[in-house]
C-alpha cells in the first residue's frame, strides 16, 4: 500500500496583505482627491456667494438713499404744507360753486324759466305740410 504524503500547509502561502503600503497609499489619494474635488466646488459656491453679496449690499444701500430722500420729501412739515393746500384749493372751489349757486339764483346768467316756453311755441305753431303724414 502507498502512502500519501501531504505537502500542503496553508500557513506557507502567500497570502495577499489587505492594508498593504499601496494600498493604504492608494486609499489615501482617493480620499485627497475627493477632498480636493469638495473643496473645489465649496470654493465655487462661496464665490457665487460673495457675488450675491455685493450686488445685495449695494441693492440695499440704494433702497436705504431712496427710503431717506423719501422720508426727507414727506416729513410731518412737508405733509403740513401738502395739507394746507389742499384744504385751501377745496375752499376756494366751495366759494366758486358758491357764487356760481347765487348767480344761478339771482337770473344774472342763463335763463331761469327753463325751455318749456319754447315747447309751447312748438305746439301751437302750425304744421309743416311738408312732414304731414
Amino acid at each position: 500500500m502507498s502512502q500519501q504524503i501531504n505537502l500542503y500547509n496553508a500557513q506557507l502561502l502567500y497570502r495577499k496583505q489587505d492594508f498593504s503600503l499601496q494600498t493604504m497609499l492608494q486609499g489615501v489619494g482617493l480620499i485627497a482627491a475627493g477632498l480636493l474635488a469638495f473643496y473645489a466646488y465649496e470654493q465655487y459656491q462661496v464665490q457665487a456667494l460673495k457675488a450675491q453679496t455685493q450686488e445685495l449690499t449695494k441693492t440695499h444701500a440704494d433702497v436705504q438713499g431712496k427710503l431717506l430722500a423719501f422720508t426727507s420729501d414727506f416729513s410731518q412739515k412737508q405733509a403740513k404744507k401738502m395739507l394746507d393746500a389742499e384744504l385751501k384749493k377745496a375752499e376756494a372751489e366751495l366759494q366758486a360753486q358758491g357764487r356760481l349757486m347765487e348767480m344761478l339764483k339771482d337770473g344774472s346768467i342763463g335763463n331761469t324759466m327753463g325751455y318749456s316756453e319754447y315747447m309751447r311755441a312748438f305746439a301751437v305753431a302750425p304744421l309743416d305740410p311738408m312732414f304731414e303724414q
